[in-house]
């Protein structure tokens, strides 16, 4: 039995559990050994200090439909070998199917994301062009999600700046993304759920209360600690009553431009989604001549090499009548570069891409919410 007041009891491997919240009764199994330390809230229900193995404390937890979910699947999966994640996956599917229909993005393919231009955040007037863009393309509720991608200014031009410029510039990156946030809530666009991520910048994803990161090819064994820490970070707002997005899902992306590093990266690091490209020539990578080219066949190679391998290694653990995780733990794979409305379906409906990511496509049209809507008809046209 869990001991109570401050004194902690440890958990052995795979022994169910039952913790009682004021919600709801919750089965689960931390498939590691973790010490619990009890606090009683004064009537308001129990709450649970954290501790894992490697001494990371969380307090207080508290153990309810809302944060119990998105806490052991991206905290406790980040932290664990792989064969444990599994079975910790597999076991946390048989809690509550809502917890996947309130906290997953990517659900349903085909998806389209938007990549802001690098320029963006160059300006106050580039800031609110960029916005105007963005939510013409929301509105036809057929975004999955936005990457914020600028480079500042200085670095454009091999400029040295001072730290005041710096500073502006990170404000201006947190303000923006707080704009396209804010876009969720706008009753245009009451039925969007889009996921949004900043690029290389973690701290301006803590500041503006993004969903994640999308983290360079090159950085990609950082993804469990950036994972972590932003859940510490969301944490500390819900102790602090400065806000709740414990209920929201962490995301964090990357990049891959052959099969192989794509593969190793899922394997290691569990990425929410993939751009694999460089499809068409594009104004992103002016450098890359036709014969550079990774092609609009890769994404679907690296699609079908990952299903191809949860296939083999996990389709033991899904069970009759048990939700199949594989639908929130593969990534979502991307199709990126030169992407346009001529081509935008070739990666997607003939060689197996899950989606399209683009820039000027749809962040330069006269009409970006129209362009969207004909680029989601073109990948669900079979």
């Amino acid at each position: 039995m869990l001991a109570m007041g401050t004194k902690s009891t440890k958990i052995p491997p795979i022994l169910l559990r039952y913790f009682i919240s004021y919600l709801s009764l919750v089965q689960i199994s931390f498939i590691s050994s973790f010490t619990l330390h009890k606090r009683n809230n004064g009537g308001k229900g129990s709450s649970y200090d954290i501790q894992n193995v490697n001494g990371y404390a969380y307090s207080p937890l508290s153990l309810s439909r809302s944060n119990l979910q998105p806490f052991c699947r991206d905290y406790l999966t980040s932290t664990m070998t792989r064969n444990r994640k599994k079975k910790f996956l597999s076991l946390t599917n048989r809690v509550n199917d809502d917890f996947h229909s309130d906290s997953s993005f990517f659900s349903s393919p085909p998806f389209i994301a938007i990549i802001t231009e690098t320029d963006a955040c160059d300006s106050e007037k580039r800031m609110k062009d960029t916005l105007r863009a963005i939510r013409s393309a929301v509105s036809t509720q057929c975004v999955d999600l936005i990457s914020v991608r600028v480079s500042p200014p200085y670095l454009q031009n091999n400029e040295i700046c001072s730290s005041e410029e710096k500073s502006e510039f990170q404000d201006r990156v947190v303000q923006l993304t707080r704009r396209i946030i804010a876009l969720r809530t706008e009753k245009l666009m009451s039925k969007s759920n889009f996921a949004i991520v900043i690029n290389d910048n973690v701290q301006a994803a803590l500041d503006s209360g993004a969903d994640g990161v999308h983290v360079k090819e090159m950085n990609v064994d950082q993804i469990p600690a950036i994972r972590e820490q932003i859940l510490r970070h969301r944490l500390d707002l819900k102790d602090n009553n400065v806000g709740n997005m414990l209920n929201r899902r962490i995301v964090i992306g990357t990049s891959a431009h052959t099969v192989h590093s794509a593969h190793v990266a899922w394997k290691k690091y569990s990425p929410d989604y993939f751009f694999v490209g460089t499809c068409y020539l594009t104004g992103s990578h002016p450098e890359k001549r036709t014969e550079d080219l990774e092609g609009p066949q890769l994404p679907g190679l690296v699609r079908a090499t990952i299903l191809r391998d949860l296939t083999q290694k996990d389709k033991a653990l899904v069970t009759p009548g048990q939700i199949d995780y594989h639908s929130s733990s593969k990534p979502a794979i991307f199709a990126i570069g030169g992407i346009n409305l001529e081509n935008c379906s070739e990666p997607v409906t003939q060689y197996g891409a899950d989606g399209v990511a683009m820039i000027r496509t749809v962040l330069q049209a006269e009409n970006p919410y129209e362009i969207t809507r004909q680029i989601q008809k073109c990948l669900t046209q079979s």
